[in-house]
């Protein structure tokens, strides 16, 4: 085998190395399935159920939220969080997500008065950005890695 073989081998090694590191893959499976949940749960409380925008939009947010931080916890940040207590993500993951409804309601408002998008296709949207925004979040904030001392 020649050095340039040999070279591409190490970088994809070490590419796929990071994205394992990264726990992109893991994440975005999470995403699906959370937004699957989430989506569900909105259609059911504001089509079949009638409630209010603000209420669907919550009740919605609650079930995919405890899908999220299980999954998330236990299998996507799993070695960050290796010998962290419960309580100090869980504090951390709460505050976030107060932040992020509020991201969610605000956005799917602004789409539906300014542009007249149902919140049926805002929803996509909105999802979009956020996975972009939680993957941050969780991993350089809520479920971030204990801080070593140098």
């Amino acid at each position: 085998m020649n050095s340039k073989n040999q070279g591409t081998t190490i970088t994809n090694k070490g590419t796929f190395r990071l994205l394992r590191k990264a726990a992109v893959p893991q994440y975005l499976a999470t995403g699906v399935l959370v937004f699957a949940v989430d989506y569900c749960a909105f259609f059911v409380c504001y089509q079949l159920l009638g409630l209010q925008l603000a209420v669907s939009t919550a009740i919605a947010f609650l079930i995919g939220l405890a899908t999220s931080f299980i999954l998330s916890r236990t299998w996507v940040f799993a070695a960050q969080v290796k010998g962290e207590r419960l309580r100090k993500s869980a504090v951390r993951y709460v505050i976030f997500l107060v932040a992020t409804y509020a991201l969610i309601y605000l956005f799917l408002k602004f789409l539906q008065q300014w542009f007249l998008i149902s919140p049926y296709v805002g929803k996509f949207g909105v999802s979009f950005f956020l996975t972009f925004w939680n993957y941050f979040g969780y991993k350089f904030w809520v479920f971030r890695a204990a801080r070593q001392a140098f």
